[in-house]
């Protein structure tokens, strides 16, 4: 990152006295992410800033700068892309379950009367597969799959 000598010093002042805003603090861990000498003069402010609290007797209350970085920032948000991805596939799952015990209770009901088994729900329960997959989500595919198919029939055994 190529930022001022000036403005990188006031970046170590405002972490060091914890008044540095988020924008500031992933700004700090970009530039001695990639410059070494900066990286250097950043860890050398941080523990004469710490020996000093110490030396009065206070305790260093610094942030952990991974945590801003770039790489831990990607991180994030592929986390929250995650955790909507399956908060939508138990969506569309619960959908196509409650599709599915609806079309089941309605062709029971009006088969009702034509003397069909009671055990029909059990049957159409059985009849089919549910998959539920999310497409390669790593390679920028932002969607999930749900596949609803007819199980294949057993062929019963005769002795």
């Amino acid at each position: 990152m190529n930022i001022s000598e000036e403005r990188f010093d006031e970046l170590i002042s405002l972490y060091l006295d914890n008044r540095a805003s988020v924008k500031q603090l992933c700004e700090l861990a970009d530039c001695i992410a990639t410059d070494a000498e900066r990286a250097r003069k950043f860890e050398a402010s941080k523990c004469v800033h710490i020996a000093t609290c110490k030396y009065f007797g206070k305790e260093p209350n610094l942030h952990n700068l991974d945590k801003f970085s770039k790489n831990n920032r990607r991180k994030e948000v592929l986390k929250k892309k995650t955790q909507v991805i399956v908060g939508w596939t138990k969506v569309a799952a619960l959908m196509a379950l409650t599709f599915g015990l609806l079309s089941i209770s309605t062709h029971k009901s009006s088969s009702a009367s034509s003397g069909m088994s009671p055990n029909i729900i059990e049957q159409a329960q059985s009849s089919y597969n549910f998959e539920i997959a999310s497409d390669d989500f790593f390679n920028g595919s932002d969607f999930s799959i749900m596949k609803i198919s007819p199980k294949k029939p057993t062929m019963p055994i005769s002795k």
